[in-house]
């Protein structure tokens, strides 16, 4: 629990790493997302957040990883990135199958096969990332043997050497700035605006027909005849359709405005300059959650509800939901006063509905005497997070575009900063520097000290051999994600804890060892806060094997909320001292020159004491 919620807070640590030149307006709104997001409310619960719904289940697991993962191929643009443009095609075209599928009653309704269409689905999306993977080997063969070249532009290698040493080549002239946007945000795009306000009017109606805003006899039976089985999930779209039409027209109301265009103009060029720096702080602050939620769909297990208890019903954010729900709540008492009427309330009285087929009851005898009858024990295959959602439902879909997820988004954002951190210390360590000093480590923080990278935050607080301690982080803390999945949440407590202190451990020893970080402030702090987790961690284990019994020694709690309380403080001094100006820091760990020392008589030293010197 500690753990992950370290983890969580420290990922606000890397908004001090891009220094992005906002007006009073963004800094803002960026101070009061810090705050929101924190979510303090939820430090009951195992962090990054789980999602309980159906729907955000499927929106965090594949929309938004093929968000980031669309736009590191578009930044990349490297021969690789064939197999991840294969590997998105079929992310799409099974999770379009798993939405449609998942919100019928039954899914043999769609297509009459003698085999099974989830047979279908999986069979189709496994060979296809065969087929993407036999592909990509193939491209990267023919590449290497000069059989095939493609003309692409590197914009990493681009960037990290135009922007390396004096930083000439990001200077912006105002005035030459002024002039392009007045010249460029002068007239009006009447072309543009008619095809953009012709689409939105089509999204608008399309829309409005699947909220069934929209209605007349032929539509409700046409309605019925093809597009009842899909229940809320067309009216969803609908939804969907109309406030993007909104958008729409509220984009083009903001360009007929020379003033809006200006403001337009602006976002685009600060998009266009800051976009390196907005997409690596988003690609390191959805890892964790998304990976989560894309590991936790493989966690299944058999669980039994005792009678008198069901499986939650798509449970609310806010909600536990790994455990069964008792029959006597207000869901089970709203269905028993449809399907009957009690005999000491009057219909017309209370608002009840009475159906013709009703049974009377007697209300101080409910819910206890239909326990038995609606709520009789059951064994269901469940994730182990979320009883919510049955394996049954999701395996068909889920679980390819899971293997995908972990493919493109869980070992290629690794692979990405890997390759980023290599490509920029290459070319750095190469970068001629006037007076350049011999050893190694000072030479890395005169380049950290005069380099206008714009990768530079992703190692500029490590030392040069500990350049890749991010990506490290990242998979130390995917690890103690997992350990909690498929250990803590399948009551495997003391597995899981075991886990979680080795990680731990790890950390401290290698932190104590060899300090990777260049300022002595961080290396203590991380060390400290390692350690800190290692006890802690190791205490819990203790408690879990009952080695240390609670009940006997209750001021045993006091000293795990210290320890508690000792985690939160060391991490929240680790985001204060990375969010320090890294300028300051460097310029304080630069070596200084002696001054020349004066003879006596007030002479100042000769030409070998000021070569000595």
């Amino acid at each position: 629990m500690l753990s992950d919620t370290v983890n969580f807070v420290q990922m606000f640590s890397i908004l001090g790493d891009f220094h992005l030149e906002m007006g009073s307006l963004w800094d803002e709104v960026m101070g009061w997302f810090s705050i929101l997001t924190l979510r303090m409310d939820m430090a009951a619960y195992a962090l990054p957040i789980r999602n309980d719904w159906r729907f955000q289940q499927t929106v965090i697991t594949t929309c938004l990883p093929l968000l980031l993962a669309f736009l590191v191929l578009v930044f990349l643009q490297r021969v690789i990135v064939v197999i991840w443009y294969f590997c998105l095609l079929f992310c799409i075209v099974l999770t379009a199958a798993s939405a449609i599928i998942l919100g019928l009653e039954d899914a043999q309704t769609v297509v009459d096969l003698g085999f099974s269409v989830d047979y279908w689905l999986l069979a189709i999306g496994i060979g296809g990332t065969v087929v993407c993977l036999v592909v990509a080997l193939l491209v990267r063969f023919l590449v290497s043997t000069g059989r095939l070249c493609f003309k692409v532009v590197n914009k990493v290698q681009n960037s990290v050497g135009s922007t390396a040493g004096s930083g000439r080549s990001i200077r912006r002239n105002v005035v030459a700035v002024d002039g392009i946007m007045k010249k460029e945000t002068r007239k009006t795009p009447w072309v543009s605006v008619t095809v953009k306000v012709v689409i939105a009017m089509l999204m608008l109606l399309v829309g409005l027909f699947f909220a069934r805003v929209i209605t007349t006899s032929v539509i409700d039976e046409y309605w019925e005849a093809y597009l009842s089985g899909l229940g809320s999930f067309v009216e969803t779209l609908g939804l969907v359709l109309i406030i993007i039409a909104g958008l729409i027209f509220l984009y083009v109301a903001i360009i007929l405005t020379r003033k809006g265009r200006k403001v337009l103009w602006k976002i685009k060029a600060f998009t266009s300059k800051y976009f390196t720096r907005i997409l690596l702080l988003g690609v390191n602050i959805m890892y964790l959650p998304v990976m989560q939620n894309t590991v936790a769909v493989w966690n299944c297990q058999d669980v039994m509800c005792p009678a008198g208890t069901r499986f939650p019903v798509d449970a609310s954010l806010f909600t536990v939901s790994n455990e069964c729900v008792p029959c006597t709540d207000s869901f089970h008492k709203d269905t028993f006063y449809y399907v009957m009427v009690p005999t000491n309330v009057t219909p017309s009285a209370s608002g009840v509905v009475v159906p013709p087929n009703a049974t009377s009851f007697n209300v101080s005898t409910c819910p206890a005497a239909l326990e038995s009858r609606l709520c009789a024990a059951s064994t269901q295959l469940v994730l182990a997070n979320n009883y919510s959602i049955r394996c049954d439902d999701i395996w068909a879909f889920f679980w390819p575009a899971s293997f995908l997820m972990v493919i493109v988004f869980g070992i290629g954002i690794p692979v990405l900063l890997f390759r980023l951190i290599r490509i920029s210390t290459k070319y750095l360590m190469v970068f001629p520097i006037a007076n350049a000093p011999e050893s190694q480590d000072a030479k890395w923080l005169v380049i950290l000290m005069q380099s206008t990278c714009i990768t530079k935050s992703l190692f500029e607080h490590f030392e040069y051999k500990f350049r890749y301690w991010n990506m490290w982080v990242i998979l130390q803390k995917l690890l103690i994600v997992s350990c909690n999945l498929f250990f803590t949440y399948r009551h495997f407590t003391a597995a899981g804890l075991i886990g979680i202190t080795s990680i731990h451990f790890v950390q401290f020893f290698v932190l104590v060892l060899y300090r990777p970080f260049l300022a002595n402030l961080e290396d203590l702090a991380s060390g400290a806060l390692a350690c800190i987790l290692t006890v802690d961690y190791g205490l819990a284990l203790l408690i879990s094997l009952e080695v240390i019994n609670v009940s006997e020694h209750p001021w045993f709690t006091y000293v795990l909320l210290v320890f508690n309380g000792l985690g939160l403080l060391l991490s929240l001094l680790v985001i204060v001292f990375s969010l320090r100006s890294r300028n300051k820091v460097l310029d304080s760990l630069a070596p200084r020159k002696p001054k020349d020392s004066p003879k006596p008589g007030g002479e100042k030293g000769g030409d070998e004491e000021k070569a000595a010197a």
